[in-house]
């Protein structure tokens, strides 16, 4: 994960909140994608900035500074101004906030997935990601705080100011 930027895009999914409709991209419509990205109001997500734009900016040297897309990534905006360089997971967040478990395949395993040639699950994983992304996402709105657990412990993040001016 560290080496993003040289790694080709296999899956990409986005959820469009307008339209209520999951899109899927991949490589060969990367094109749409980046215009997408670009054209959006804003583009909500975790850890996009060190992640999926290092990935893009292969694509597209516009990536290379993430603040050329209008982004609000939870991970990078918001987690990291309370709690400093540690690394919290959209896994962590989503186990001990919305379903006690977890996401069903670790994203570890994508890599592996994709060269199998298994296109579904990485699709899958990709939509689940999404959909928990914007779970986790509401969930902030609407209650003001997260849970993350570090060595065995829970741990609250309260937002007690105002962060947001848009609504999901």
């Amino acid at each position: 994960w560290d080496n993003a930027k040289d790694m080709l895009l296999s899956i990409a999914v986005v959820y469009d909140i307008k339209k209520d409709e999951m899109l899927i991209f991949n490589e060969a419509n990367v094109k749409s994608l980046i215009d997408l990205l670009f054209s959006s109001d804003i583009v909500i997500g975790y850890n996009t900035r060190n992640f999926d734009y290092k990935v893009l900016s292969r694509y597209d040297s516009r990536f290379e500074v993430s603040d050329n897309v209008k982004t609000f990534d939870i991970l990078n905006d918001l987690i990291k101004k309370h709690v400093g360089d540690l690394r919290i997971s959209l896994d962590n967040l989503v186990r001990n906030n919305l379903n006690g478990r977890g996401k069903s395949i670790s994203s570890h395993e994508m890599p592996r997935l994709f060269k199998e040639g298994n296109i579904e699950a990485v699709i899958k994983h990709c939509k689940e990601d999404v959909l928990f992304t914007y779970m986790i996402m509401k969930k902030i709105l609407d209650d003001k705080f997260i849970k993350f657990e570090k060595d065995g412990k829970i741990f609250f993040i309260e937002f007690s100011e105002v962060l947001f001016r848009f609504k999901l």
